[in-house]
């Protein structure tokens, strides 16, 4: 039987707040664009997408280097991807029925064919809607996990084979150009403006991504340092 792994209480306690704030921060920005009543909480929280991206790369990044020190046979993209959608699948599709289901009533109120409205939104709830689809928005706050899932596609395979390259060079450089990018383009928070082939979200996600497996290198490389008690007292365990 697979043992379960351990779970990092500080990374599950940042996760909840977050998801909160994102949670009030965009309940504000939705009451706000349906009538037009300031009151907008965490103005900016938008940035707690960074922190997903991030913990994303970083726990694939250690999900792989532990099975290659174990020595078990690493996991296939379609076993990663797998467990990975269907940690979160249900619950999506839950909110996603929902959601359409009060954006016809509500919002539509019957003046869109329903079964048009269906097949226009599918490409949200395929999660590829990030690789530039276009179509109806059921749940347009939740483009993070499209970019995120099309990212680890591409980076998964790549960094399970081309580790000892991937983790300490093309990581950080990957991330490095493509974060520079992002700001000229007009920052972090432009994920919805679409270039020619995909939208500035899907490079958001794969740049950050690959930062936090730049991260989980470096916090393994200072693993390696003998520390005095007072600097590995101001370290935190992964």
């Amino acid at each position: 039987m697979e043992k379960k792994q351990n779970r990092n209480g500080m990374i599950d306690l940042m996760r909840f707040t977050l998801s909160i704030i994102l949670v009030i921060f965009h309940g504000g920005v939705g009451i706000y664009r349906l009538f037009n009543k300031q009151i907008v909480y965490f103005y900016g929280g938008s940035i707690a997408v960074e922190f997903f991206f991030l913990i994303s790369g970083y726990l694939m990044a250690k999900s792989i280097n532990k099975a290659r020190n174990n020595n078990n046979e690493l996991k296939s993209s379609y076993e990663f991807f797998k467990k990975k959608i269907l940690s979160f699948y249900p619950a999506y599709f839950i909110c996603w029925l929902v959601s359409f289901i009060l954006i016809n009533i509500f919002c539509y109120n019957g003046k869109k064919i329903l079964l048009i409205h269906f097949f226009e939104s599918l490409f949200e709830l395929l999660l590829i809607r990030n690789a530039g689809f276009n179509g109806s928005r059921v749940m347009p706050q939740t483009w993070y996990i499209s970019a995120m899932i099309l990212s680890m596609l591409i980076i998964f395979p790549i960094f399970k084979k081309y580790k000892k390259y991937f983790e300490g060079y093309l990581a950080p450089l990957i991330s490095i150009i493509l974060l520079g990018f992002l700001c000229f383009k007009g920052g972090l928070t432009s994920s919805n403006l679409h270039l020619e082939y995909f939208y500035l979200g899907t490079i958001r996600a794969f740049s950050e991504i690959c930062l936090g497996i730049f991260c989980y290198f470096l916090c393994e490389k200072l693993k390696m340092i003998n520390f005095t008690k007072f600097g590995g007292g101001i370290l935190i365990n992964n």
